[in-house]
């Protein structure tokens, strides 16, 4: 592996997305130009092998998605491959997350497996009130963003 010239959102059939994996999450900048770009979704898979690595992915995804009115999608290596380098063992949870704003649920998770369980995790994904929550929701943080001082670096 090794790091991208740049960033690509793709139209697909149920939206506009981007992924972006398990370190990225922790740039706010680049969600933002994800965003900017016009990402409404955002699906990024990680490989976390402690609880620490595990919460700053999650923790960071909802700044994102609060920061930037998106739904931020995240699966996570689960389980252990003793003898595979960087997967001798691995702390994981699927999980969807929303803007915490109503009317999504408080905690901004639409939905999510169990820590360490090998499951697939499935919702409904409403653009529509997304959309809606950007333009009349109890904050607007995509709006009301400050480009007159920062840019989206797009």
């Amino acid at each position: 592996m090794a790091p991208g010239d740049g960033l690509e959102v793709f139209d697909t059939d149920k939206g506009r997305i981007a992924m972006l994996t398990c370190y990225d999450i922790e740039f706010p900048e680049i969600v933002r130009m994800a965003k900017a770009k016009g990402a409404d979704v955002i699906f990024c898979p990680s490989c976390t092998d402690d609880r620490h690595g595990f919460y700053r992915v999650r923790y960071t995804s909802h700044a994102r998605a609060v920061e930037n009115q998106v739904y931020v999608v995240l699966t996570g290596t689960v389980g252990n491959l003793p003898t595979v380098d960087f997967m001798r063992a691995n702390y994981g949870q699927a999980a969807i997350i929303t803007p915490n704003d109503i009317p999504f649920p408080p905690r901004g998770i639409l939905a999510e497996g169990e820590i360490n369980n090998d499951m697939i995790v499935t919702a409904d994904l409403d653009l529509d009130l997304l959309y809606e929550v950007r333009e009349r929701g109890s904050v607007t943080t995509w709006r009301d963003r400050r480009t007159d001082l920062y840019t989206d670096w797009e």
